[in-house]
């Protein structure tokens, strides 16, 4: 089972929203893009969300991965022309370039902590708290 309760995609100026099993949920959404100020804002409405109790935070972690095919993009163990190098060629690697919440200086060690049996675990650092209006 994934780690999430819901995971929003944005490829192309278009916001996807997934939930633990990978069915599309249906959502109101907006992407704002102002590539002046390196900004890019998302607006999702979550009235449809069965997340249960709202009265316990919800933490988002955020980063960005090449995509492809509706997934993120392999990277593998050396650097090629279409795959970028440092990971595994095993599944256990996060595919991760770069965490939102998290200093870059502890990012590699971070995203680094998986063997070839068992996943990456981010600390609870790399995650950001929001409030959500119900």
């Amino acid at each position: 089972e994934n780690a999430w309760e819901y995971t929003v995609h944005v490829r192309s100026g278009e916001l996807v929203l997934y939930d633990k099993d990978w069915n599309t949920v249906p959502s109101d959404s907006q992407v704002f893009f102002n590539p002046e100020e390196g900004i890019i804002e998302l607006s999702i409405s979550t009235s449809s969300w069965s997340i249960s109790p709202w009265d316990k935070p919800v933490y988002l972690t955020v980063f960005s991965a090449l995509e492809e095919f509706g997934h993120a993009r392999e990277i593998n163990e050396v650097a090629s022309e279409w795959y970028g190098g440092g990971g595994t060629e095993g599944e256990t690697d996060p595919d991760v370039y770069d965490l939102l919440f998290y200093p870059s200086s502890l990012q590699p060690e971070a995203l680094s902590g998986y063997t070839e049996t068992s996943w990456a675990t981010l600390p609870p650092e790399a995650a950001g708290e929001v409030e959500f209006d119900r």
